[in-house]
């Protein structure tokens, strides 16, 4: 009994480890979130500002509309990049809390089984106990 008992808790351990490790790397990837979702709103504003400039070189210098044309090109690319970052991160996002609710069902089903096991190992002792106790009284109502 003690053996079931003790490969329970070395399982128990290694499950509460493994929500630690889940918990930290949903920590990491939410800071990277945190970085692409900032990196995406720059892009953004840059991507603003330069079809406000386009808008002045149409008016003041049409010659140079080209330039601006590219370097707009340019930057909704990039933009365009920042995201499919922020989506891919996301996703990663996601599958870590996925994996987190994994882990954490499993330490919560190990804490289950053990207190469960732990709740058999007392009734059996009071059994044990108790079946002592009668057999002495069986024994004092023998032998006065």
């Amino acid at each position: 009994m003690a053996k079931e008992q003790f490969r329970l808790a070395a399982k128990l351990h290694l499950a509460e480890y493994r929500l630690e490790q889940v918990q930290a790397s949903l920590a990491d990837e939410q800071l990277r979130l945190l970085a692409c979702a900032k990196a995406r709103e720059h892009q953004a504003q840059k991507v603003a500002e330069t079809i406000a400039k386009q808008r002045q070189a149409a008016l003041s210098s049409p010659d140079q509309l080209g330039q601006w044309q590219v370097y707009l090109q340019a930057q909704n690319y990039e933009l365009a990049k920042r995201k499919k970052e922020y989506s891919s991160q996301m996703e990663k996002v996601e599958q870590v809390r996925n994996d987190l609710i994994a882990a954490y069902q499993e330490v919560k089903k190990l804490e289950k089984l053990k207190q469960k096991h732990i709740q058999a190992l007392r009734a059996q002792t009071l059994k044990r106990e108790q079946a002592v106790l009668d057999e002495r009284a069986q024994l004092r109502s023998v032998c006065p």
